[in-house]
């Protein structure tokens, strides 16, 4: 479920969290791939997740 919120967010309880999506577009300069991960079969752990990318 998706809500929108104007001006401060609400309270949130003790046991809970706020979770993020974030959508990018990979066009250089600001988000690429980094060149030693941009083989499919690197299964470096420098390659994983956000590590992947780089940019501005």
């Amino acid at each position: 479920m998706y809500q929108s919120f104007r001006g401060s967010s609400p309270k949130l309880e003790a046991n809970e969290t706020k979770i993020f999506r974030v959508a990018a577009v990979l066009v250089e300069p600001f988000v690429m791939i980094k060149r030693d991960c941009e083989e499919e079969n690197n299964s470096s752990l420098e390659c994983k997740g956000n590590h992947r990318y780089e940019g501005y």
